[in-house]
C-alpha cells in the first residue's frame, strides 16, 4: 500500500492565509483606492460567507469552494485594510495636514540622539500645534536634527520640543540607482524632517512619566558603557552591534568589508543571535523540570527573550526570530510538534498584521527567505555526503546551511544591493563561530559588569576575539574574485531566477523532463533579457550631473565607458562616491574610464552627441567676451563668482544646471533671476540629478 505525502497547505494553514492577506496588502499599494470600498467588499464576502454556513450540509459540500474563494477574499480586503489605516496621513490630525508657516510644533523624542558626522539625529512624535496661543493636537513622527556643536544637546528619550521652524519634505538626492531614502522613510511613516539649532527650539521641563521602552533605553545606555570600559575603543563599535544592535560607532568600511565577503548578517541582529540566547536561556532554567510549573519555565524563557528582542530595536527580522522560537517553546510545553512552514506563515502574517510596511523592509524579506531556503535544501544538500567523523560531520552541517541560506536569498540580495559574495561559504565557516564566542563573552561582560577584574578579562577577550575576525574579513576581502559587484537585475528578471531554482529543485526531487525543460526556457529568456540590455547600454550616451552636498560630479557617458569630471575632495571620498556614483555606472551598465578634476577647469566647452555643453567652474567679476557664447547646456559650480543676469549677457544656453556645490542663498537668486529674464534653471540641490540622454 502506498500513502500519498500530505501537502504543505494541509499542514500549514497559515500558508493559505498569509498569501491572499500578503496579495492584499500589494493590492492596495499598486491602486491605493479609498477604505469604504475595501470595507463594501468585505461586508459583502461576510454576509455570503454568514448565508453559506447556515444552507443545508449536501448544499455546503457541493459548492465548497465557493467559501474558500469567500474567505480568500475576505482576506484580500483584510490586507488592504490594514494596510491602509497603517498609513499615519490617513489620520484626520497628521501633521502634514495641520501645520503650517506661522504655528509652534511640539514634539516629543522617541528615542535617544544618534551621532552622525556632522549633527545628531532622533525619531520625534509630534503632539500638536500652537497659533494664537491655542494648542492643536496632531500626530505624526518626523525627524529632527541637531546641529552639533561642542557638546551634544542635553536631550534625551521623551525630552519635548516647542519650535516653530517649518517642516521640510523629506526628498531624495534623485541620482540614478541611489537609495529610495524617501521611500525608506514613508514606510516608517515619516515624511517630514526639521534641522534645528541651538536657539531654534525651547526645551520643555514637563516630561513625560517612565515607561516600559525608557526602561529599555536606560538598560541599552549602561550595556553601551560596560562595553565601551572593558572592550578597546577600536574593537567596541562592533561588540555593541553584535550584542544590541547599536551601529552609532560602527566602521562605515569595516560594514563593507563584512557586506562584501557575505557575513554582514552577523552584524545585524537576526535568528542566529536569538537563537544563542535562547538555547542560554533554556540551559539557564533547565533546572525547573516539575510539570506543574513548566508555565513558569516557559514564561521566563519568552519573556527573557522578548525582552531580549525589543532591547536590540525590534528590528523585522527579530521580531520574526522570537515569534519562531516562541511557537518553538509553546510546541514543546504542550508537547506538539508544528509544521515549520505554519510556524513561519504564521509569524509573517501576524507581524503584518501590526505592521504591513515590514513586507518592503529588506531584513524582512531576506529572514524569511533565509529560514525557508535552509529548512528546504539544507537537509538535501547535507545528505549529498555521509562522514563518520564527528568534526568532520559538524564542519559539513555549517557548509550545508550557509549554501542551503543563499539559495533563495541570492536573487533577492543581487537585487537589493547589486553584488554577490563569492567567499561566502569560508567566510562563514570562520566568522559565524567567531561571532557567537564573541556574543557570549559580551553577555559575561555585562553579567559581572561588577567584579571589574573579571569583566575586563572577558573585556579583553572580546578584543581579542573581535580583532581576529575583523583581520580574517579584511583578509579575505583582498582575495580576487571575492565579490561580484555591479549586478543589475529587475524585479522580473529576479522572478525568473525564483522560477529557474523552483523548476531546478522540482526536477532534481522528481526527475521529470518537463521541470528540467521549464528551467531551461526561464535560463534562455533571463539571458535573453540581459543580452539585451547590455546591447542597449552599449549604444546610451548620457550626461549625469550628481546630486552630491557641497560637491560637484558629472558623469559623460558614452556607451559602456565614462569620464567623470568632480572636485578633487569628492574624488578622496571613497564612500561618497561608493553611494552616489557607483549605482549610476550599475544602473547604466558603465564604467569609468575616465577622472578629470573639476578643480582645474575655469570655462570649458565640448560637444557631446551634437549638442554644445559647457562647464562654467570660475568665471569672476570682470570677464569681458567679444562674442556671446551659444551653448545647449551650461553647467554651474558654486565656484563661479558672476551673478547669473550677468552669467545670461555671457552665454545664451537653453538650460542652466547649477549643481549641487551651488550654495542654497546662489540657488535662489538664480531661481529669481530665471523668473524675470525666462532663463531655463535647474537646481540639482532641489529637484535630484540632472540626467541628459541623447537621443
Amino acid at each position: 500500500m502506498t500513502f500519498k505525502p500530505i501537502p504543505v497547505w494541509k499542514e500549514a494553514p497559515f500558508v493559505r492565509l498569509v498569501i491572499p492577506f500578503v496579495a492584499g496588502i500589494l493590492l492596495y499599494r499598486e491602486i491605493n483606492g479609498p477604505a469604504t470600498s475595501w470595507w463594501l467588499l468585505a461586508l459583502v464576502c461576510a454576509s455570503l460567507l454568514g448565508v453559506f454556513i447556515f444552507l443545508r450540509s449536501f448544499i455546503r459540500f457541493r459548492y465548497y469552494q465557493t467559501a474558500g474563494i469567500l474567505i480568500h477574499t475576505l482576506l484580500l480586503m483584510t490586507g488592504g485594510l490594514v494596510t491602509y489605516y497603517a498609513d499615519s496621513r490617513h489620520q484626520p490630525a497628521w501633521i502634514g495636514y495641520a501645520v503650517h508657516d506661522k504655528c509652534e510644533i511640539l514634539v516629543s523624542l522617541d528615542e535617544p540622539l544618534h551621532r552622525l558626522a556632522a549633527s545628531y539625529k532622533a525619531i520625534a512624535s509630534v503632539e500638536g500645534t500652537v497659533y494664537n496661543h491655542r494648542f492643536t493636537p496632531a500626530r505624526g513622527k518626523i525627524y529632527v536634527y541637531f546641529a552639533a556643536g561642542q557638546q551634544p544637546p542635553s536631550l534625551s528619550y521623551q525630552s519635548r520640543l516647542l519650535f516653530s521652524k517649518p517642516l521640510e519634505e523629506i526628498k531624495n538626492a534623485g541620482n540614478p540607482g541611489g537609495f529610495d531614502y524617501k521611500q525608506y522613510c514613508a514606510f516608517q511613516h515619516i515624511y517630514h524632517q526639521v534641522y534645528l539649532r541651538s536657539g531654534d527650539y525651547v526645551s520643555l521641563p514637563e516630561k513625560k512619566g517612565a515607561d516600559f521602552t525608557g526602561t529599555l533605553f536606560a538598560w541599552r545606555e549602561k550595556i553601551i558603557r560596560t562595553l565601551q570600559q572593558t572592550v578597546a575603543p577600536a574593537h567596541a563599535g562592533l561588540a555593541e552591534a553584535l550584542l544590541i544592535g547599536y551601529k552609532d560607532d560602527l566602521d562605515k568600511e569595516l560594514v563593507q568589508s563584512y557586506a562584501n565577503t557575505g557575513v554582514v548578517h552577523i552584524i545585524a541582529i537576526s535568528g542566529l543571535h536569538l537563537g544563542l540566547i535562547y538555547w542560554l536561556l533554556v540551559q539557564l532554567f533547565g533546572w525547573i523540570k516539575i510539570r506543574r510549573v513548566a508555565w513558569l519555565k516557559l514564561f521566563l524563557i519568552i519573556g527573557a527573550l522578548w525582552i531580549f528582542a525589543l532591547l536590540t530595536g525590534g528590528a523585522p527580522s527579530v521580531m520574526r526570530s522570537a515569534l519562531m522560537f516562541t511557537f518553538v517553546a509553546a510546541g514543546q510545553l504542550a508537547r506538539r510538534r508544528a509544521s515549520i512552514y505554519n510556524s513561519l506563515a504564521a509569524s509573517a502574517f501576524l507581524l503584518l498584521c501590526y505592521n504591513p510596511y515590514w513586507l518592503w523592509d529588506a531584513g524582512f524579506q531576506l529572514s524569511y527567505a533565509a529560514l525557508l531556503s535552509i529548512v528546504m535544501f539544507m537537509r538535501p544538500l547535507y545528505n549529498c555526503f555521509y562522514v563518520t567523523n564527528l568534526m568532520l560531520d559538524a564542519l559539513l552541517k555549517m557548509l550545508a546551511t550557509s549554501l542551503a541560506a543563499q539559495i533563495l536569498t541570492a536573487p533577492l540580495s543581487i537585487y537589493l544591493f547589486h553584488q554577490f559574495p563569492l567567499s561566502f561559504l569560508l567566510t562563514n565557516l570562520v566568522a559565524v563561530p567567531l561571532s557567537s564566542l564573541v556574543v557570549l563573552a559580551e553577555i559575561g561582560v555585562c553579567v559581572f559588569a561588577k567584579i571589574h577584574w573579571l569583566a575586563h578579562s572577558m573585556g579583553i577577550a572580546v578584543s581579542l576575539l573581535i580583532s581576529g575576525m575583523n583581520r580574517f574579513v579584511v583578509y579575505m576581502e583582498k582575495f580576487p574574485f571575492s565579490v561580484w559587484s555591479g549586478l543589475q537585475i529587475s524585479l522580473l528578471q529576479t522572478g525568473l531566477l525564483y522560477a529557474m531554482i523552483a523548476a531546478l529543485c522540482c526536477w532534481w526531487r522528481l526527475k521529470k523532463p518537463f521541470q528540467l525543460c521549464a528551467f531551461l526556457g526561464f535560463m534562455v529568456v533571463f539571458l535573453s533579457m540581459r543580452s539585451f540590455q547590455f546591447s542597449t547600454a552599449q549604444k546610451q550616451a548620457r550626461l549625469i550631473v550628481y546630486n552630491i552636498p557641497r560637491h560637484s560630479a558629472i558623469n559623460l557617458v558614452s556607451g559602456r565607458h565614462a569620464a567623470l569630471v568632480a572636485d578633487s575632495a569628492l574624488l578622496q571620498t571613497t564612500r561618497l562616491i561608493k553611494t552616489s556614483v557607483e549605482p549610476a555606472a550599475t544602473v547604466f551598465r558603465f564604467q569609468q574610464a575616465d577622472f578629470i578634476l573639476s578643480d582645474t577647469i575655469v570655462i570649458q566647452g565640448f560637444y557631446f552627441e551634437g549638442r554644445r555643453i559647457i562647464l562654467c567652474n570660475g568665471f569672476t567679476e570682470g570677464v569681458v567676451l567679444q562674442d556671446k557664447i551659444k551653448a545647449d547646456i551650461v553647467i554651474v559650480s558654486g565656484a563661479n563668482r558672476l551673478p547669473a543676469e550677468e552669467m545670461g549677457r555671457l552665454i545664451d544656453a537653453r538650460m542652466w544646471v547649477l549643481d549641487s556645490s551651488v550654495p542654497a542663498w546662489k540657488v535662489k537668486q538664480w531661481k529669481e533671476t530665471g523668473q524675470s529674464t525666462h532663463l531655463a534653471c535647474y537646481p540639482v540641490s532641489e529637484k535630484g540629478a540632472f540626467v541628459f540622454q541623447a537621443d
